[in-house]
C-alpha cells in the first residue's frame, strides 16, 4: 500500500492512500492507547505531521509503512507530554541510610592529590 510521490505530486499521493491508511493508523493507536478518543487526536496529528511533509520541497516517500513511523513518534511525543510521566515528589525520596565513611573521604583525597600530582 503506496502511492508514488515526488515533489508535487506527494501531497496528492498522501490524499490517495488516505482511505487504506486510516483504519491502520487508527488501530494502531487504539490498540496502544486503549482510548479511542485519545486515538482519534493521534491519528489526526500523525495526518497533519504526513501531510506538512508532504509539501516540503524533498518530500518522503509517502506509504502506509511510512505513516506509521509518523504515528509512533506521535504516540512517543504523546507519552512525553503526559503530565504523570515522573510524578514522585521530593519529600518521598529516601533518605541516605549511612553518613559518608570516613574511609570515603581519604579514598576521594588520595585520588584528587594523584590526579593533581600528574598535573
Amino acid at each position: 500500500m503506496s502511492a508514488e510521490s515526488d515533489g508535487d505530486d506527494a501531497p496528492r499521493a498522501l490524499l490517495a492512500l488516505y482511505d487504506d491508511a486510516l483504519p491502520v493508523v487508527y488501530g494502531y493507536f487504539v490498540r496502544r492507547c486503549g482510548d479511542r478518543g485519545t486515538a482519534e487526536d493521534l491519528t489526526s496529528e500523525t495526518f497533519l505531521a504526513a501531510m506538512d511533509a508532504a509539501r516540503k520541497a524533498t518530500p518522503p516517500p509517502i506509504s502506509v509503512r511510512w505513516l506509521l513511523g509518523v504515528a509512533r513518534h506521535k504516540l512517543a511525543d504523546h507519552y512525553r507530554r503526559r503530565p504523570d510521566r515522573f510524578s514522585v515528589p521530593v519529600a518521598e525520596l529516601p533518605e541516605p541510610l549511612d553518613a559518608p565513611d570516613d574511609w570515603d573521604v581519604e579514598l576521594d583525597r588520595i585520588v584528587a592529590e594523584s590526579v593533581l600530582a600528574k598535573l
